[in-house]
């Protein structure tokens, strides 16, 4: 079966697998609070992951991503944002909205 079929997981720790989607039904894991996707091939964040309420720590440093699709402000809980070493060019208006944000990684990118 698929990791996406354990709606209790917490954490997800996946860096360094060579992958190159996150798939669309990542929003079933509503409890989850970390998700390491570092060093894979990702191209792009699907805006199903935003579904992940409780979300944390997201770290998406090391991969393919050009940009973020909005609506990230969704993400009530989350504290850390781990983006470098990417391709991204400009960073969604929302990423400001945040309270609680409290770590922006976003060097290696191309931002403007």
């Amino acid at each position: 079966g698929s990791i996406m079929g354990i709606p209790f997981l917490v954490q997800l720790w996946a860096s360094k697998n060579q992958l190159l989607t996150i798939p669309n039904n990542i929003g079933r894991m509503k409890r989850l609070q970390v998700l390491d996707l570092c060093d894979n091939d990702i191209k792009e964040v699907p805006p199903s992951l935003y579904k992940c309420e409780m979300l944390v720590e997201l770290l998406l440093g090391g991969n393919d991503l050009r940009t973020l699709p909005p609506g990230i402000d969704e993400l009530k809980c989350l504290q850390d944002l781990f983006l470098d070493n990417n391709r991204i060019t400009q960073l969604p208006a929302e990423i400001g909205l945040s309270p609680i944000l409290r770590k922006l990684s976003v060097g290696e990118n191309k931002l403007k």
